[in-house]
């Protein structure tokens, strides 16, 4: 019989912009409250795309940086999977840009947008393509440019930032490391509430349009004050149904990367799943809020800090704009787990 491979996280690596803006300048720009952003998202400031920045130049870094973290070349890697709602153009995606820039050969392409929710699905494709013997190492590069797409007079621009983020998700047949269990959800009647526009049948393209309401986020008052609360509750979900999965316990777990738009949010999650602050790590505080570019670089930042060591016990949750989610599991893998 044989015995199916578990997928474990290699190497990490992350990119950030050149552009650092503080909270006194969104206000100057804006007129934004910065005791309101500090309070609500626990931001000091983040980073936006220089002049001439785009999604790709990070993509592209964080994923040799992700490469070279792991010491494997760019001939190991068969597949690559992207996740970007910000991506330089509509088509083509980012992934053939990372896949020629790095030299990835041998590897197929796989661009999902799963909004800031991309690093749980990206880490659960990769799971599945190792498990069933298609692959052997998964490159997975997330991010978002989210100060191109965010309105100038919505608050949420005080929270975003852009990023890119990479993981090398490798096979190991270690049955007590790697991806333990993951878990996903949708409530589609919230899909109004948070709307990236582009050209479509929705909003067919014409000058006017592309100049005005295009590359835009549209954000409904209403909706958004239902996702707050939910969002802990989807992130209490996933974790129960995890941990029946992996027939762990909450005292099991060492460290949670919640989903990271703003501090408070973090919070009602920490305290949904009966947990303090100290088993997590803020970064948005420095970089802002990147879509789904954070939590790879939480997950990179606590290993560097030595929060996260082989034999760890993590648990990630990411919700996107739909509204989807998704939470999952892992124990982190020892160096030697990988052939």
């Amino acid at each position: 019989m044989r015995v199916r491979p578990r997928a474990a996280i290699r190497g990490l690596g992350h990119a950030l912009p050149q552009r650092t803006v503080t909270n006194e300048e969104l206000h100057e720009l804006h007129g934004f409250n910065s005791r309101y952003i500090r309070m609500v998202f626990g931001v000091q400031e983040r980073v936006f795309l220089g002049e001439g920045e785009r999604f790709s130049d990070l993509a592209v870094t964080a994923g040799r940086r992700a490469l070279e973290n792991a010491g494997v070349l760019a001939d190991d890697i068969d597949l690559l999977i992207t996740s970007c709602c910000s991506s330089d153009n509509l088509l083509p995606k980012a992934g053939t840009v990372v896949q020629r820039a790095l030299g990835l050969s041998r590897a197929q392409v796989v661009n999902i947008n799963a909004a800031c929710s991309g690093p749980n699905f990206g880490m659960g494709l990769a799971w599945r393509y190792i498990a069933n013997g298609r692959c052997t190492r998964v490159l997975v590069v997330m991010g978002d440019t989210l100060s191109v797409s965010s309105s100038e007079d919505d608050i949420m621009r005080a929270a975003f930032s852009d990023a890119a983020s990479a993981a090398v998700v490798e096979a190991v047949l270690d049955p007590e490391v790697g991806f333990m269990a993951d878990s996903y959800g949708c409530d589609g009647t919230l899909h109004e509430a948070m709307v990236l526009r582009s050209p479509g049948s929705r909003f067919p393209m014409n000058e006017q349009r592309f100049s005005e309401e295009y590359h835009r986020t549209l954000n409904q008052p209403e909706l958004m004050s239902d996702v707050m609360p939910l969002t802990a509750k989807w992130c209490r979900d996933c974790w129960d149904d995890c941990l029946a999965k992996a027939e762990w316990t909450s005292a099991d777990v060492d460290f949670v990367s919640p989903h990271p738009v703003s501090l408070i949010q973090m919070r009602a999650q920490m305290e949904a799943l009966g947990l303090g602050m100290d088993r997590t790590l803020i970064v948005t505080d420095e970089l802002g809020h990147s879509g789904s570019g954070t939590s790879f670089i939480v997950l990179e930042r606590a290993v560097e800090q030595g929060i996260i060591d082989a034999g760890s016990r993590v648990y990630c949750f990411t919700v996107g704009s739909g509204f989807i989610w998704g939470g999952m599991l892992m124990t982190w893998s020892p160096a030697e787990a990988f052939s």
